[in-house]
């Protein structure tokens, strides 16, 4: 998705090769950029995790919502962005002022729609 593989215009397509062929440095530098994005994004949801989420609650509910993880201690990268979301979700939706009676019923109800979505 950072365009690396894209040709110039009027060329014509080359014969495939296996693997990636981009053209000369743009691609390296293309990848080098999406790497160090990644690992920032990643960075920042376990800095906001260690600071805000809650482990036991996070982990009870994969438990609940997937029983076959009993052996599940600690949450993963994946219950990590879903706190992360269901937080900027539940602040999104609570700006609403029709919404804020049913906030504490929205919180708990969100990742289920999350899920279905």
């Amino acid at each position: 998705q950072n365009g690396w593989w894209r040709r110039k215009s009027g060329s014509r397509q080359p014969d495939k090769k296996a693997g990636p062929n981009p053209r000369g440095r743009k691609g390296e530098k293309a990848i080098l950029h999406t790497l160090a994005m990644a690992f920032a994004a990643y960075g920042i949801v376990v800095v906001w995790y260690l600071h805000n989420g809650n482990c036991q609650e996070d982990v009870a509910r994969v438990r609940s919502e997937a029983p076959w993880y009993r052996h599940k201690e600690r949450p993963s990268f994946i219950d990590m962005l879903a706190a992360v979301r269901r937080e900027l979700w539940v602040a999104r939706l609570s700006r609403n002022p029709l919404l804020r009676p049913v906030a504490k019923k929205l919180h708990e109800l969100l990742p289920h729609w999350l899920l279905a979505a």
